[in-house]
């Protein structure tokens, strides 16, 4: 196998990691590994030709005694010779219909898979890109749908604690494919992660604030957090319908840049207000709601400015980028310039929460 272009990446989601990486998913130490097959099971190209060779003639008799298979199901079989303890044969084409091949079929078949390592009790399982052979979708657009739809999983509870994306140089495929995936896979996560963070405190936030009976910051923090999430969509969105080679990535940032930063500016208006906090303070007469409260508030609040931080902190990063690419531009500079003004004010304020 060629030289791998780039390192594996490792994100931790929930109790899980989720784990990119460049490799031959025949070998990998896993509970479960899946194959992009077509509704006959007939493993007669791509990966699952790879898993049929290394796993034996036992694996394709199982898996023809179910075949054919409804177009975006599952058939589980023996993993023959192959270290895993199970395949999954993922229908993700039909000859016939090539057309019903789509970004959503393979977001259903990941979540099927997913979901079946948490009724078998799995604890690891390896994807490769589906549908990327024959039934010709990008590996780009696959990778990144399984991506959402994993990420998603993984946030809330399952068994699972190690899911692998094996990506592998098929013939044909163009060079610079996989690195350019690699790099919008670790901005997709580190993205969603971020958006996650700030809503997840937004969430608490909002429950100390209505114990401040402060009906305003309520709505706004209601308002806001539907706002990033609804914004989180729509990127996610972009992803998917991107073609391959698609040149606005930078564009795309610059707009998810643009679109979230009332937001930001409105969560940055939340910070406690001390009349509220002295109205509570005389109108509860036990010291320990107030001191709960003071807690509750500095623990979520201080949760959601590192999240504001974290995404200045990226945005600083591709604002650089950016110059570096274009040479000089009085915009990209006064982005830039308004970017390191809000990091340094927030840090500033987390600094006071900390003391």
């Amino acid at each position: 196998m060629p030289k791998s272009p780039f390192r594996p990446f490792d994100r931790a989601i929930g109790q899980s990691i989720l784990r990119v990486d460049y490799c031959d998913i025949t070998t990998l130490n896993v509970d479960v590994v899946v194959s992009s097959d077509d509704i006959d099971l007939s493993m007669g190209g791509g990966v699952s030709q790879a898993l049929l060779r290394a796993g034996g003639k036992p694996v394709w008799r199982e898996a023809q005694s179910q075949a054919p298979i409804p177009l975006g199901d599952v058939a589980v079989t023996t993993a023959g010779r192959l270290t895993a303890k199970q395949i999954f044969h993922a229908a993700v084409l039909d000859y016939a219909r090539r057309e019903l091949t789509t970004i959503d079929l393979v977001r259903r078949v990941t979540k099927r898979c997913l979901c079946l390592c948490d009724e078998m009790g799995f604890q690891s399982i390896a994807f490769p890109a589906l549908a990327t052979g024959a039934a010709r979708l990008s590996p780009e657009r696959s990778a990144i749908a399984m991506l959402i739809e994993t990420a998603s999983h993984l946030s809330s509870k399952t068994s699972l604690r190690t899911v692998i994306m094996a990506l592998y140089p098929r013939p044909g495929l163009q060079r610079d494919i996989l690195p350019r995936f690699y790099s919008q896979v670790q901005d997709l996560l580190e993205r969603t992660e971020q958006i996650k963070i700030v809503t997840s405190s937004l969430g608490k936030l909002e429950h100390v604030y209505r114990e401040l009976k402060s009906s305003e910051s309520v709505e706004e923090i209601v308002q806001t957090r539907e706002s990033l999430l609804r914004h989180r969509d729509m990127w996610e969105q972009d992803m998917l319908e991107r073609e391959p080679g698609d040149s606005r990535r930078e564009r795309s940032w610059r707009e998810y840049r643009d679109d979230i930063d009332p937001e930001l500016e409105r969560m940055s208006a939340l910070r406690r207000r001390p009349q509220e906090l002295e109205r509570f303070r005389s109108e509860r007469s036990r010291p320990e709601d107030w001191r709960r409260l003071e807690s509750e508030y500095t623990e979520y609040r201080s949760a959601a400015v590192r999240g504001m931080i974290a995404i200045r902190k990226r945005n600083i990063t591709d604002i650089e980028m950016e110059l570096t690419k274009r040479g000089f531009s009085t915009d990209l500079k006064r982005m830039l310039e308004y970017e390191k003004e809000q990091l340094q004010r927030l840090e500033a304020e987390l600094g006071e929460l900390c003391d």
